[in-house]
């Protein structure tokens, strides 16, 4: 385990790393971003760790949208789903009544005819792409999960009824890393870390993401050898604890390092992207000292 100093220097350098990338990129079509020109690399940066939403304001249409949203945030699916179609996430949601549980549940039974309904509006032109239909397809696997989401939801008359449910976990910590372990089981192609995504975007912040970016360079710099993604998240959570930030915080330094993608900085379909960086930060954390015994360096894989 590495020591709480160690580990705000970590989050230091990081933010030291990525401070002239994020310049640099900005000053390349200075007319383009416009006003994010003038906002400081750590406003860029703080800017991504703080949730979007609040766990009091979810409404339930709201609930059932940020599970399909992180349903999609895995490797590839985002540009399968919401990216082949003209307005994105706004088309999505159109088709599929408003992200309303009741009326999807009405009007598709199965995922095969929800499948075939996407299907349609491919022949039509709405939905641009392939949509295979294999186990393994994404489109396949989003539809199971969008009708058992829906009935997830349905459960509840109200986001304050499927609010207390969630809270019913995070009162206590023992039950509380359960909560994503939960989710996962009751909704169909979700798992741990997709789970874990949908809570903090929702707005509990002591739950990180175990996606490959933090996977893989908390590994490298010796913050967890966890071989599972349940392990992953619980040490993630010690190490955010340990120098006072949130699990969302430390956790969303690292996808910014290891995407490259400052997605609130946006203008139209474009997002600031300063490309994957782990490996260069890796060599970067070689060059400075971090470590409260210098010897050995970095982890290796």
């Amino acid at each position: 385990m590495l020591s709480a100093n160690e580990l705000l220097r970590i989050v230091a350098e990081a933010r030291n790393f990525l401070r002239p990338l994020i310049k640099e990129e900005l000053a390349k079509y200075p007319d383009f971003w416009g006003p994010w020109v003038t906002k400081s690399p750590d406003e860029i940066i703080e800017l991504h760790l703080q949730p979007e939403h609040t766990i009091e304001a979810a409404t339930r249409k709201g609930i059932l949208s940020g599970i399909l949203w992180s349903a999609q945030n895995r490797r590839g699916a985002n540009k399968v789903i919401s990216g082949c179609l003209m307005n994105g996430w706004q088309d999505l949601g159109t088709m599929l009544h408003d992200f309303d549980a009741e009326a999807i549940l009405r009007d598709w039974e199965t995922p095969g005819q929800l499948f075939a309904y996407f299907r349609k509006m491919h022949d039509d032109g709405r939905i641009s792409g392939k949509l295979l239909n294999s186990k393994r397809s994404l489109w396949p696997i989003f539809c199971q999960t969008v009708l058992s989401a829906a009935h997830l939801v349905a459960q509840y008359r109200t986001a304050e009824d499927f609010i207390e449910w969630l809270e019913s976990f995070r009162q206590k910590p023992e039950t509380a890393a359960a909560l994503p372990l939960v989710l996962a089981q009751e909704i169909d192609g979700f798992g741990l870390a997709l789970a874990c995504d949908f809570l903090k975007e929702l707005g509990c912040t002591e739950f990180p993401k175990p996606d490959t970016h933090i996977n893989y360079l908390a590994g490298q710099l010796g913050i967890s050898t966890a071989e599972s993604d349940y392990r992953m998240m619980l040490d993630i959570r010690r190490a955010a604890d340990d120098i006072g930030m949130t699990a969302y915080a430390f956790d969303k330094i690292f996808w910014l390092v290891g995407s490259g993608r400052f997605y609130r900085v946006e203008v139209g379909r474009y997002i600031l992207d300063i490309g994957r960086q782990a490996d260069n930060f890796l060599a970067y954390m070689e060059t400075v000292p971090w470590r409260d015994d210098p010897q050995p360096a970095l982890a290796t894989a």
